[in-house]
């Protein structure tokens, strides 16, 4: 009797262990998988986030040689060529702001805003909308309105373009800065899951 009652804690315990071990081993693997995406999301967002800053560049630059090429004597590029580089640069710079403003980066990838991003495109800054009124002046440069409205569309766009670019380049760190934070926290976990296991 007493062997019997022994046989059946020892399975008992066996059982427990071993249920443990799967749990603690899939737990292992949720935090991998975890980080896998974390890093995953966080590269695209840094990527996104980095081509906006320069795209805002190259807006501000394809201007002034729309404008150049129009008014001034700078006929070196195509106007054509200049015209599509312009609206293609416009394009991709607001379809990045959409989904940098939202968190849907992409289909089947969607991240949740922070205070402080939020804070960046819908705060004081206002750079979602700062983003979409810079784009709105470009892409009205691009249709070719009146000499002297073109003129002053270019003086805002120059105007607007720096400090655009440097709350772009806010927005760019704060990104890096919660990707690290992220991928920081899912390796603690990964190692206390370790540890326990």
């Amino acid at each position: 009797m007493q062997a019997q009652e022994l046989k059946s804690s020892f399975t008992r315990r066996y059982v427990i262990a071993i249920s443990l071990i799967a749990f603690l081993s899939t737990g292992a693997f949720y935090f991998l998988h975890l980080g896998l995406k974390t890093s995953d999301s966080t590269a695209l967002i840094v990527n996104m986030s980095g081509k906006q800053r320069m795209l805002s560049q190259r807006v501000a630059s394809l201007s002034q040689q729309y404008y150049s090429h129009i008014y001034g004597d700078e006929k070196n590029i195509p106007l054509e060529l200049i015209q599509t580089d312009l609206l293609m640069a416009i394009d991709e710079m607001g379809r990045a702001n959409t989904a940098l403003s939202s968190g849907k980066l992409k289909e089947g990838i969607e991240v949740r805003l922070s205070p402080a991003i939020r804070e960046i495109y819908y705060g004081e800054s206002d750079l979602k909308k700062r983003v979409e009124g810079y784009l709105q002046r470009a892409k009205r440069l691009s249709q070719v309105p009146s000499q002297e409205e073109s003129a002053a569309l270019l003086r805002e766009i120059i105007l607007i373009s720096n400090p655009l670019l440097q709350d772009l380049n806010t927005a760019v760190l704060q990104y890096q800065k919660e990707g690290e934070s992220n991928l920081s926290a899912v390796k603690q976990l990964e190692t206390l899951v370790w540890i326990v296991t």
